[in-house]
């Protein structure tokens, strides 16, 4: 055979060129991998056009592990390169052939001194341990994780609804996310690379509240006025686990709530304020299937609002304030759902939309359904506040 053979060599980025075939010395092809990033679903306020700053990849740590064993094969940060196109080759050093591999991603969080370790003395993160307590968000020992917490990514609603909030220390940029994915590896005759997906999800959940007044408030109360002024989550999780845990044994609660003044939308056919709408993002806690035990583990949300009796804002006399209790069903996807297992769960990289409807001015007059929304499958739960006298 006549000619030149020219390889690449992806893993390293180098070039090779060869006049002769009998010069080329070339790698196992089993030792080449292809890694890709599988972008996180997701969904804006209420609607399904995707928003950029919840899926926005900054960083990711990659590291692999033999099926069944503690020991890290091989771990690697993407280059600025590798993480804009969400892919990565490599080679790895002494891969089997037909055997199962793990590979974990982790995104958005700084793992730059874990990678220098690796560089000096060439031992990767046990996977016991990355699956462990030791990387975690939130309020660890009542101090904030390196990762951030809870604070990192809820704000106001003007910034948290059009922009990622989480900005914490070096590399802690955007939504934390990571995956995990297995392959088996091929054998060496079939001459192709290890080629795996790895699936990133946020390790938040996200939470939209939409509330409104009724046609049925508006007749009992005509000539009113009513606002909702504050909108706050209580029986949040105070941390969570990098990578998606097998089981939540327990679950450490946080200290105080989530608040947010809620953002007022305009009715162009009444022309005053009646839709109200916050934004959230909290921590799983618990897995699908299995009930949340204890009832301070299900969140609660608690809506703060105005009446004003004769519908002038400007007069101080006649204002009373009201506060709405909502159980929110979660994963349940009803308020009539107590029983179901899943209710008041709330999953890693869930999205939930909670349609708040008032009718009247006590809590047994709202009915609220919840829609879980894609990050993952949507649920609603309706409140109605007024039916019951």
């Amino acid at each position: 055979m006549k000619g030149s053979i020219c390889a690449v060599l992806a893993a390293t980025a180098v070039a090779v060129s060869c006049k002769k075939q009998e010069t080329v010395n070339p790698v196992l092809v089993t030792s080449t991998v292809e890694v890709m990033l599988g972008e996180p679903a997701t969904k804006a306020f209420g609607d399904n056009k995707a928003e950029d700053w919840e899926k926005t990849v900054n960083n990711v740590a990659l590291f692999v592990y033999e099926s069944g064993q503690d020991v890290c094969v091989y771990q690697r940060q993407f280059t600025e390169y590798e993480v804009s196109k969400q892919k990565a080759v490599f080679a790895i050093p002494n891969v089997k052939e037909n055997t199962p591999y793990d590979f974990y991603a982790i995104a958005n969080c700084d793992f730059t001194a874990e990678m220098a370790s690796y560089a000096t003395n060439k031992q990767g993160v046990a996977r016991s341990v990355l699956e462990g307590t030791a990387y975690q968000e939130g309020m660890i020992s009542g101090s904030v994780s390196r990762f951030g917490n809870l604070v990192e990514y809820n704000g106001s609603f003007s910034v948290i609804s059009k922009e990622a909030k989480r900005n914490y220390q070096q590399n802690n940029k955007g939504f934390a996310m990571s995956g995990k994915e297995s392959t088996t590896t091929p054998a060496k005759i079939d001459n192709v690379p290890t080629r795996v997906t790895v699936p990133l999800k946020r390790t938040v959940a996200k939470v939209m509240i939409k509330s409104s007044i009724t046609s049925d408030f508006i007749k009992k109360y005509p000539g009113t006025g009513f606002r909702i002024i504050n909108a706050e989550i209580d029986s949040l999780a105070q941390q969570t686990f990098l990578m998606k845990p097998k089981a939540i044994s327990s679950i450490a609660l946080r200290n105080d709530a989530l608040k947010q003044v809620p953002d007022s939308v305009k009715a162009s056919e009444t022309g005053t304020f009646t839709l109200f709408r916050n934004l959230f993002y909290i921590y799983e806690n618990g897995i699908a299937g299995t009930a949340v035990a204890k009832t301070e583990y299900k969140p609660i949300l608690f809506l703060t609002a105005e009446f004003d009796f004769d519908g002038n804002w400007e007069t101080k006399e006649d204002k009373s304030t009201i506060t709405y209790e909502i159980p929110l069903a979660g994963e349940a996807g009803s308020i009539d759902n107590t029983k179901d297992a899943n209710f008041g769960l709330f999953v890693r990289n869930g999205s939930y939309l909670v349609d708040v409807a008032i009718n009247g001015l006590s809590s047994n007059e709202v009915v609220a359904e919840i829609k879980v929304e894609e990050w993952e499958p949507l649920k609603t739960q309706n409140v109605e506040i007024g039916n019951r006298n």
